[in-house]
């Protein structure tokens, strides 16, 4: 006697739902959704052919999974635009930051933002104000700046 019969749509909607549940309570992103919809599709398929083995609604739920991972991949590069948490580096872009340490040879270092990051750009003394122009991993490209407003 099987503990769970497969062969029982009831039972893939049952999965669908708690997976549906857990996207909504555990706090990730669109991890459990993909495992519902595979679910879900296994239990619109038992649902239209009754005599599919357990073999084939397991590949029909796999593909449901790959083809929800998939779009929600895509609707996210498409619609999601980008996420406002942490880029690291990037979003120090256009900040205006005094040099604690001179920048010789092309490289240095400068406390921001609590951190210290490693900077890239022309020798500059101490004391000198740039800019980050831009990011190259995590160093930090810098360009002289102007002191900002009552600096």
């Amino acid at each position: 006697m099987e503990l769970i019969d497969l062969s029982n749509m009831w039972v893939w909607f049952a999965v669908a739902l708690v997976m549906f549940a857990l996207e909504i309570m555990v706090p990730t992103v669109f991890v459990f959704l993909p495992l519902g919809i595979g679910a879900l599709v296994a239990g619109l398929s038992t649902m239209v052919a009754p005599d599919l083995d357990l073999v084939h609604r397991l590949i029909i739920a796999g593909v449901g999974m790959v083809v929800a991972t998939g779009a929600g991949i895509i609707w996210g590069q498409r619609f999601g635009g980008r996420a406002r948490l942490n880029f690291g580096a990037r979003r120090l872009v256009g900040t205006v930051v005094r040099l604690d340490k001179p920048i010789e040879h092309g490289d240095g270092w400068v406390s921001l933002g609590g951190s210290l990051w490693r900077v890239r750009g022309p020798s500059l003394p101490v004391g000198a104000w740039v800019e980050v122009a831009e990011t190259d991993g995590n160093t930090l490209v810098v360009r002289p700046a102007p002191a900002p407003e009552g600096a």
